[in-house]
């Protein structure tokens, strides 16, 4: 009796998966995949084939008089909330792995629309960010962004997690990738104090240099030199790295006059928090 209850226990979960791979295989046989239906809403087992689609698999973004498809190619990451495929044309498109509630709190969806939003915020800034294609995107179901790459010859994307952990391949690459930081990204990021979700593995060195990979919607601007920086709050960043980029942060700060440009700083803010109201009202 007791091996039937736990055979009965694992049935639901089954199902779905089961249900999630027929609609899967189903789509591609008369057309392509619909993640969502005709009112926006996630498709049953969305999850299920969010987290499974194949090279080659065409995914529907848009129904109606003037569809519009993706074909997905190489699967390049996840995360708690997401994943990430490359769709061609130097573009990437970027999903929620599932539906309904994530194990963090929020929606699935929520962190793509706040990861817009950040964005959007920080590309007010000197600071080098990945590329959103916003007209192409609808930031409450999928973005469509730049895919990242690593610089000519060499053959991984590395992070400041990479560089500070010593796992950087070639201590001549190692010195070059530290010199930019120090010389290029950190000075750039002088405008910002706070960006949440903001972790060392989540800057990457690509072949644009090095540039904030990921992120949410809360960012705070600085309004005094001697205010936090992008790395104050980064727990695992050891203390030597901080210091030293903090002082190329500070040293970029009074060089742009921080107090002459209070006025752009206001208003920056102003507009973070309107659109962080928008997406407590959407969610």
């Amino acid at each position: 009796m007791t091996s039937i209850l736990r055979r009965l226990r694992f049935i639901p979960s089954t199902l779905v998966l089961l249900l999630a791979l027929a609609t899967t295989g189903s789509a591609r046989a008369g057309g392509p995949i619909r993640l969502w239906n005709s009112a926006g809403e996630t498709v049953e087992g969305y999850g299920a084939i969010v987290t499974r689609m194949k090279p080659g698999t065409e995914l529907l973004l848009r129904g109606g008089e003037n569809p519009r498809t993706v074909t997905i190619g190489k699967f390049l990451g996840n995360g708690n909330t997401s994943v990430i495929y490359d769709i061609g044309d130097g573009r990437a498109i970027r999903l929620p792995r599932g539906d309904g509630l994530s194990p963090l709190g929020p929606a699935y969806s929520a962190y793509i629309y706040w990861f817009a939003e950040g964005a959007e915020h920080v590309s007010e800034t000197e600071a080098p960010i990945v590329k959103v294609y916003s007209r192409e995107s609808a930031k409450e179901r999928y973005l469509i962004v730049e895919k990242l790459s690593p610089p000519k010859g060499i053959d991984t994307l590395y992070s400041l997690e990479d560089l500070v952990k010593g796992r950087v391949k070639g201590k001549k690459l190692a010195e070059k990738m530290t010199a930019e930081l120090l010389d290029d990204f950190a000075p750039a990021t002088w405008q910002l104090r706070f960006v949440a979700d903001m972790r060392s593995d989540q800057i990457l060195y690509t072949s644009r240099g090095w540039l904030i990979a990921d992120l949410s919607s809360t960012v705070k601007f600085a309004r005094e030199v001697r205010d936090a920086t992008l790395f104050s709050a980064m727990g695992k960043l050891p203390i030597s790295w901080r210091l030293k980029l903090e002082k190329r942060v500070l040293a970029a700060r009074r060089d742009a006059d921080l107090s002459g440009n209070f006025g752009d700083f206001l208003l920056a803010e102003y507009r973070r928090c309107v659109g962080w109201m928008k997406g407590v009202v959407a969610f």
